[in-house]
């Protein structure tokens, strides 16, 4: 059991905290850059509010001048502004190493801190709830507690919430851990250590705060003590009870002796006085004065008339506040106070309340959101009660219970106490989530769906975790060792080949922009190869990869049963292929306006002719991805990308040679005409196999199988949503500027151009790699290579964006100097490609997972990412061409892209074929990729730093748990 305690304790808690910390360093990022600098009236400048955040960002910025001018001692490192402490003593200190200025330093600190109380509230609800519904209900607690938009205001600024709150619920969870677990050396050395640290982040920011933590714990102790004499079980509890005491006077002290800094902390409100000069202020503030009582020892209501006095100056400071709550009472004595109490409790738990949440503003909207979720969590907090009831529980909201009693009766103003007691209520919300998650439990869709979430195996009998611990010694190691070292030369050498390819396509198109500019010429040809490219890439390349396994089935057969079924599918590519292209002629007067909706006449015209010029290139281009396809499967993978670069050669000569005369139809002849070389290759290198692309119908067993047809035609489908991507977003952007179709194209021939290398080598390589280990039924093979090239495919795609990112803007320069191109254009066009060139790790990998899912016919996989793929595209392209220009459509694919693959990622996990270990240490490196090229977009450099730590923490951690899994005998597992 200890090893499954301590297995547990790496394989949710570690990574969780690295997610959460991911998401938190991206949100603040995003808050501080984008968010906040579109809402004027809350920006105060360098991503900071107009609050206490600039307040503290402006002594920070004196400290640090005055730390460089002055030299380090501890007059210059700590704050003596009023109201400053150790945040703004540890932003200064950032300012004065780094000698800038930027509030985003502190982020990486922000972003520890609230993770961690994120984990803390995670291991103080699986305290509370042992099992498998407790470590549910901790992560999604964890999860809700760092995710809901309130604690923006505090981690993405340089707040004092923070500190405070780590240090709040590492004291209780510590307490909570000594009252559970309060026998040995180790456990009062945890509970004194994570104590005293909890204190000193509390005395680091919010010293007054000791005050409130000694009165929570002293409840606490009382409780334990009144529980343990009524029950005579004390003596039992004697040793508990003393250390618990003895900790509790450290914080009596802490509270003696930093205590009264309250009053310099809360702008000294506390020795506000009522009446007085302000003939300006309400009749209430002016009549205000403490009435002492006679029955109450002077040091225990020298603490009430400090709150009541806090409260009485914070809410007259400012009466006529929409958020104040009360305004009106404004209690003057211990009776009045203890009459208001139960309206208190009511504001603190239940506010803001339905009739405060309209006019809805920004910050309305993020409160009533919240308090709504609260409202369906109660029910929960009831059933906890009533299911995991114990004396730890309701310590827990007897300490939570005490700070939303002292918040909710000093602060007046509901934007202020929505912030203090965020925690605390947090608390309570996460035993809503507790309950809610016991009943849930009960389920059998709980029992069913949920069961290996947070355990090592799943459920599936395909799974990682076997895979990793099966024996690497079978008599099939050497053959797979030889077959991927195959792929992997043949896949290295298919780039290569691409990349010649590719170069010679992209030159054609950087002397296109030198002899006709980006205008109207490039946006006509741009816009008639669009539909020849979009079938070609929908049928053409589904067909070739369903003929892959096609092949490779009837081989099995006989080569001449092979040879037969080539011919045959030749055969219904043509046929197919060829209707297509009179349907397109005779629709495209229809089409041509579509997607140049904000071209001229003259322009859509030019694009009708090219699009009738094009349609020979998508006739012969069956056959040549059918023969491209075949030869892949009989491993032979550097003839179809020597063949392919045939194409930009003779486009190329055309232009050199008749470009003066025919404009850009010269460039179209000779695609055309290097795709029947390209054709006329690959046909005589067939023959040498005795096998041709030539179309001939077969017969009886050579034709195609009915179930390779419902494969063909999910991949289409796939395909047409893939596609479509492109065609939507050339149309989106004929509605910018002249030239936006052909600054996206230029760009997005960059990306392709790196896609295209990558994408070439998998397409040709994988899918009859993969599908040599199905037809063998290998699937354990299958998925062990599938989890090794993901992880490769992100390293390699990660590089590759960075390179193109940095080279992209002095290249795009060098090719474009002396022609027809200014400088506005050529920044049009990099900023295309930064924006595009991040999709490269997702497009990798998706790929990687469609060839996966196509080998295993997982076809609903496919076409479900396809299709939601789609979607996100086009809204984000509506989203961020409006803010972004051009450059935003090229965002939005790299997004989209990023979604699809997930998508995807997750389908294939839910099949059982991808341990949720790989799924998470895909995810986190996604997202900390975009994070870190947010950080450099920005010029955050700090922020790149943490990304780059998180994400190796991450991966270290991960496969880490992965190789202790493969360690961990059969016999252990819950």
């Amino acid at each position: 059991m200890a090893i499954k305690k301590g297995k547990h304790a790496v394989s949710v808690v570690l990574p969780l905290w690295v997610a959460l910390f991911c998401f938190v360093t991206v949100m603040a990022l995003l808050f501080q850059k984008l968010i906040l600098p579109g809402i004027p009236s809350m920006h105060a400048g360098f991503g900071l509010m107009n609050n206490d955040a600039i307040y503290f960002h402006h002594v920070a910025e004196a400290m640090a001048a005055n730390i460089q001018a002055s030299g380090w001692s501890w007059d210059t490192i700590w704050p003596s502004a009023t109201g400053a402490k150790g945040n703004v003593a540890l932003l200064a200190v950032l300012y004065a190493l780094f000698g800038i200025n930027a509030p985003s330093l502190i982020l990486p600190i922000n972003a520890t801190l609230h993770a961690t109380s994120g984990i803390l509230v995670l291991l103080i609800v699986q305290l509370l709830c042992p099992g498998r519904a407790g470590r549910t209900a901790g992560v999604l607690s964890a999860v809700m507690f760092v995710v809901l938009p309130s604690s923006l205001n505090w981690y993405a600024q340089v707040h004092k919430d923070g500190y405070a709150i780590a240090g709040t619920l590492l004291v209780l969870y510590a307490w909570l851990r000594f009252f559970k677990y309060h026998t040995g050396m180790r456990a009062v050395a945890i509970f004194i250590a994570a104590s005293l640290a909890g204190v000193a982040l509390i005395l680091f920011v919010r010293p007054y705060n000791t005050v409130f933590l000694t009165v929570a714990t002293g409840l606490w102790l009382m409780a334990i003590t009144l529980i343990a004499l009524f029950r005579s079980s004390w003596r039992s509890q004697a040793g508990y009870l003393l250390i618990s005491a003895s900790v509790w006077l450290l914080f009596l002290m802490a509270a003696a002796t930093f205590g009264h800094s309250a009053a310099q902390d809360s702008h000294a409100y506390r020795t506000w006085e009522g009446g007085a000069s302000q003939s300006s202020q309400p009749e209430v503030c002016r009549q205000w004065r403490w009435q002492r009582s006679s029955w109450l020892p002077a040091t225990v209501e020298k603490y009430a008339e400090t709150a009541a006095r806090t409260r009485a100056g914070l809410i007259c400071a400012n009466f006529d506040a929409a958020s104040n709550v009360d305004r009106e009472r404004l209690p003057n004595s211990v009776t009045g106070i203890i009459a208001y109490m139960p309206r208190v409790f009511a504001v603190a738990l239940l506010g803001p309340f339905p009739d405060m949440w309209f006019p809805a503003s920004a910050t309305r909207l993020v409160g009533a959101l919240e308090i709504l979720i609260w409202y369906l969590l109660i029910p929960g907090v009831f059933m906890a009660i009533r299911n995991h009831a114990s004396k730890g529980l309701m310590l827990c909201l007897l300490f939570a219970l005490c700070y939303l009693a002292i918040y909710g009766f000093i602060i007046g103003n509901m934007g202020t106490l929505h912030r203090v007691r965020y925690p605390f209520l947090l608390l309570f919300m996460a035993v809503g989530v507790m309950g809610w998650t016991g009943l849930i439990a009960k389920s059998r869709f709980f029992q069913e769906r949920t069961g290996h979430w947070f355990v090592g195996g799943l459920k599936s009998p395909v799974s990682v975790e076997k895979v990793l611990a099966g024996d690497g010694e079978d008599a099939g190691t050497a053959q797979r060792s030889a077959l991927r070292k195959r792929a992997a030369g043949g896949g290295m050498l298919v780039s290569a080949i691409t990349l010649l390819s590719f170069l010679g396509f992209f030159f054609r198109d950087v002397l296109m922009a030198h002899e006709f500019g980006i205008g109207d010429q490039m946006d006509a040809f741009f816009v008639a190869m669009l539909l020849p490219m979009f079938m070609v890439n929908v049928f053409g390349q589904s067909f070739g990869s369903t003929s892959v396994s096609v092949y490779m089935r009837a081989r099995l057969q006989g080569e001449q049963h092979g040879a037969s079924v080539v011919r045959h599918l030749a055969y219904v590519v043509t046929l197919s292929l060829l209707l297509l292209s009179i349907v397109l002629a005779l629709f495209a007067p229809a089409i041509i306006p579509l997607l140049g909706w904000n071209f001229a006449a003259d322009t859509i015209d030019l694009s009708r002719y090219l699009l009738y010029g094009a349609l020979p290139l998508l006739l012969f281009s069956g056959m040549v991805v059918l023969g491209n396809a075949i030869l892949t499967a009989r491993m032979h993978f550097s003839v179809p990308a020597w063949s392919q670069a045939v194409v930009p050669l003779f486009a190329i000569g055309a232009l050199l040679v008749a470009g003066k005369q025919l404009g850009v139809a010269a460039v179209l002849i000779g695609m055309v005409l290097g795709q029947l070389a390209n054709l006329i290759l690959v046909q005589l290198y067939l023959r040498r196999d005795g096998l041709s692309v030539m179309p001939k119908r077969g017969e009886g067993s050579a034709a195609l199988p009915e179930g390779s047809k419902r494969q063909f035609m999910t991949l289409v489908l796939a395909a047409i949503f893939l596609q479509l991507s492109l065609l939507i977003d050339n149309g989106m952007a004929s509605s910018l500027d002249i030239g936006s179709v052909a600054s996206l194209g230029l760009g997005y021939k960059v990306v392709f151009f790196v896609t295209g290398i990558i994408g070439t080598g998998i397409s040709m390589v994988l899918l009859p790699y993969f599908v040599s280990f199905i037809v063998k039924r290998d699937v354990v093979s299958a998925n062990r290579e599938l989890s090794m090239l993901m992880s490769l495919a992100t390293l390699l795609g990660i590089i590759t964006s960075l390179v193109v990112y940095y080279v992209a803007p002095p290249a795009m320069q060098l090719l474009f100097a002396g022609g027809r191109v200014d400088v506005e254009d050529v920044d049009t066009v990099v900023r295309v490609i930064r924006m595009g060139i991040l999709q490269v790790p997702f497009f990798a990998c998706q790929l990687i997972l469609m060839k996966y899912a196509t080998a295993m016919h997982d076809n609903r996989s496919i076409l479900l990412s396809s299709v939601i793929g789609m979607i996100v595209n086009i809204a984000l392209n509506y989203i961020l061409m409006q803010r972004m220009g051009v450059s935003g459509i090229a965002a939005a694919t790299t997004l989209s892209m990023f979604c699809s693959a997930a998508l995807l990622l997750w389908m294939i996990h839910r099949q059982g074929n991808m341990s949720w270990l790989d799924v998470l240490l895909s995810a986190l490196v996604w997202i900390l990729f975009l994070t870190m090229m947010l950080c450099i977009h920005f010029h955050s450099y700090s922020g790149v730093v943490v990304s780059v730590i998180a994400m190796l923490m991450g991966i270290f951690i991960l496969n880490y748990e992965k190789a202790s899994l493969s360690r961990q005998p059969a016999g252990i597992s819950e």
